[in-house]
């Protein structure tokens, strides 16, 4: 028996990779294999199993992050926003059970399960009926599993080129739109509720209106970015344009710079001459166009209405030097306000600026002109700022209004066969008075508008 013994840890000794190379060479071969490669060398003998398994986890996070891309970059820049999503009964984007093998690590096991959650997908498509509104379990499903099949769903759409397979791609753009839009509210949720004012910019909630807008996923995964760069850009020009006439800012936080030359000084963005930048005004040509009002849509076509270019007009000047500007709210018109500093700033002494016209520098008296345009009696309360959540509300409420009007036909009767009709009734849901009120995700998706025909 002691033989036996003896020689078969001879055997398994002669049959270890390290006998010939040692493990640290052995995972350096493996990184030149492909995925399907190392799982086959897997299988020849119980040491690569063992070596496979246990040893090559950054070998396996890294043909996972390669091979999900897409979905990885859907993925909310709140990283606490998991904990809010398991606790309010929000869909968890990764089961427990994933998520605990990311922790530990175990990137081989990780890898595998997404494998058979990607090999579920096209059979559930198949059977995926997009004409049934409510109880559509696969339609729920698919919601669910949200950007974990993003990568997936893109794979079926690029390679769909056939006639026969028209359907199956239908489907396929159907779902990875309903996707995105889940998401697209499930962080305005997470934003609109969780965060404070204080910590949070008032563009992120404009940004999480805007993804609820764009359907293309590479395009939504990336609107944060592309959104926080280019205003980043601006205060970059901004604080250069300023040095160059002034020099260094001085070291009062609340007055970096003359407060007036300052806002001259956005007049660059926001006037006629744009320095060489390409400047903002107001769309007043195509008011009612829902793309005024979304911050990306704005930044990339420089026009918008009154409460999107406010938005950005703070936005810029505090990324710049950190000197928060106040939004308020007028009837009918939003412009920006320089805050009160001290007592004895009297309040018809104080600065406002009119973005929507050239980022005009305007004053008490003009507010007051300007709601009295609209036949209403002006009171002082009018120039209280607005919070980051009113104004967002105030955007919600605009894109709901302009859509319900142009989803009327000249009879004045909504027609909910129009693509407006289908944004406006999902996009009630962003009202945070709406009723009946959505608690978590079977409510989502069981709610009006979220069901496979509006998408």
């Amino acid at each position: 028996m002691k033989n036996k013994t003896a020689i078969t840890e001879q055997i398994n000794a002669l049959s270890s990779p390290d006998t010939i190379f040692p493990s640290d060479v052995q995972l350096l071969t493996l990184t030149n294999l492909d995925a399907s490669s190392i799982l086959q060398l897997r299988g020849t003998c119980i040491m690569y199993h063992r070596l496979v398994t246990n040893d090559c986890r950054d070998i396996w996070k890294a043909r996972y992050d390669s091979r999900w891309r897409r979905g990885k970059s859907r993925r909310t820049r709140f990283p606490e926003m998991a904990i809010w999503s398991r606790e309010r009964g929000w869909r968890v984007h990764q089961s427990p059970h994933v998520s605990s093998l990311i922790q530990e690590g175990n990137w081989f096991e990780v890898y595998t399960h997404r494998c058979k959650l990607d090999n579920t997908v096209l059979p559930r498509l198949m059977d995926l009926n997009t004409e049934i509104s409510r109880n559509n379990h696969l339609w729920k499903s698919f919601m669910s599993d949200g950007e974990d099949i993003i990568d997936k769903l893109s794979t079926i759409l690029a390679g769909a080129t056939s006639l026969s397979d028209s359907e199956t791609k239908q489907k396929c753009s159907r779902v990875l739109s309903g996707i995105n839009r889940y998401l697209a509210y499930q962080e305005w949720r997470f934003v609109n509720e969780c965060c404070s004012d204080t910590d949070i910019n008032i563009e992120t909630g404009a940004i999480a209106v805007a993804k609820f807008y764009e359907l293309d996923n590479d395009r939504a995964g990336l609107l944060n970015e592309r959104v926080s760069q280019s205003l980043d850009d601006f205060s970059v020009m901004l604080t250069t344009h300023l040095r160059q006439r002034f020099g260094p800012p001085s070291q009062d936080e609340d007055e970096p710079y003359p407060i007036r030359e300052l806002l001259v000084a956005m007049q660059m963005f926001f006037g006629e001459s744009g320095e060489g930048v390409v400047p903002f005004r107001g769309n007043d040509r195509d008011y009612y166009n829902h793309q005024n009002s979304l911050i990306d849509q704005c930044i990339e076509g420089r026009t918008g209405i009154p409460i999107a270019l406010a938005v950005i007009y703070v936005s810029i000047v505090r990324r710049a030097f950190g000197l928060q500007l106040d939004l308020i709210g007028l009837p009918g018109h939003i412009v920006v306000g320089v805050p009160l500093r001290g007592p004895r700033v009297a309040t018809e002494e104080r600065l406002f600026v009119d973005p929507f016209h050239g980022g005009s520098i305007i004053s008490y008296a003009d507010c007051q002109a300007i709601v009295e345009r609209y036949n209403i009696t002006f009171f002082h309360e009018m120039v209280t700022p607005l919070t980051k959540r009113e104004v967002w509300q105030r955007i919600i409420r605009n894109l709901i209004h302009l859509h319900s009007q142009m989803a009327m036909n000249d009879d004045y009767v909504i027609e909910e066969s129009t693509i407006d009709w289908k944004i406006v009734v999902p996009l009630r849901n962003f009202l945070t008075d709406f009723r009946p009120p959505v608690n978590n995700f079977d409510d989502l998706a069981a709610a009006p508008g979220w069901c496979p025909i509006f998408f």
